[in-house]
């Protein structure tokens, strides 16, 4: 997961969520993937997407947003097969981010409430090969009315005032 300040999408601003921490108004970019084995998997076969969706629940202060400047994207990747048993795939070094995606047609997800609802079959892929993933990558927004400072579902906000507190507790918030 990675963040950037405000609503506007720039590059340069993509942070990783480290810790746990951001600044509160934070547009957050999440990644929501589809897994076929672990990397190393010898007992799968072809996952054939045809009525296959993912659902990403929200939080509740955030709203999904095609608006930022950063369209949702999905990229097929490989997995790899780690020694502590997880499964990675390829991304950014700095922000944990795709390198690169497909944008995500219109009619391949649906915001229902609070839910995210993609529908893989509509990607134009009818199988997905084993030890590969989908990585679906969106951006959700601030609701209204929620961008004060505090503590925010599992992610601890900043709540800091001034310059000093910024730099000691290590916020990203320009003071």
């Amino acid at each position: 997961m990675a963040s950037f300040a405000g609503q506007t999408y720039n590059a340069d601003d993509v942070q990783p969520v480290e810790n746990g921490y951001i600044t509160a108004g934070d547009t957050l970019i999440w990644q929501t993937v589809l897994y076929n084995g672990r990397g190393d998997s010898t007992d799968v076969a072809d996952l054939k997407l045809d009525g296959v969706t993912l659902t990403d629940n929200l939080p509740p202060t955030y709203q999904f947003s095609n608006e930022t400047g950063l369209q949702m994207t999905y990229q097929e990747l490989t997995l790899t097969h780690n020694s502590d048993g997880s499964s990675t795939f390829k991304a950014n070094d700095k922000t944990g981010l795709l390198e690169s995606g497909t944008p995500v047609p219109r009619d391949a997800y649906k915001i229902d409430g609070s839910k995210l609802i993609i529908y893989a079959d509509k990607l134009g892929k009818a199988t997905l090969a084993p030890n590969k993933c989908i990585v679906f990558q969106f951006t959700t927004t601030v609701k209204d009315g929620q961008e004060k400072r505090g503590r925010h579902h599992q992610y601890r906000l900043c709540q800091c005032d001034t310059a000093v507190l910024h730099r000691r507790y290590g916020c990203r918030r320009k003071a």
